[in-house]
């Protein structure tokens, strides 16, 4: 059918087309789908595997990486030095004690995290 013959119909002639278009083609891609199905499973089997473990196989892969890094330690308790803060969030007690007994945040620094993050960016 020419484009000039289409131009030429009834509107309501012309919605039904588009209606009898849908259906053929969503009947060819569910043919087709069931056609690229069939043989995913064959090559599968092939292979050795299911489909089914190959497509686990993919969702697994496809799920996003956490990429944030974690917040270096930057303080360290001066009275424990097991106990540090990032710098993020609320002061934890013990440096706002720190700092109210005229300690400065330098002064708290907990230089390994430094070096550990200097080591880290060069590598």
């Amino acid at each position: 059918m020419s484009t000039l013959a289409i131009e030429t119909l009834p509107l309501p002639e012309l919605k039904q087309l588009r209606v009898d278009l849908d259906k053929v083609i969503s009947m060819k891609e569910h043919r087709e789908k069931i056609d690229a199905h069939a043989r995913l499973v064959s090559m599968a089997k092939e292979m050795g595997f299911k489909l089914g473990e190959l497509i686990e196989l993919a969702a697994e892969n496809d799920k996003p990486k956490n990429t944030r890094v974690k917040a270096i330690r930057k303080y360290r308790n001066p009275e424990d030095p097991a106990v540090t803060w990032s710098g993020r969030g609320r002061q934890p007690a013990w440096f706002s004690e720190a700092l109210s007994n005229g300690k400065r945040p330098e002064d708290l620094y907990n230089l390994e995290a430094f070096e550990q993050e200097d080591r880290r960016r060069q590598a």
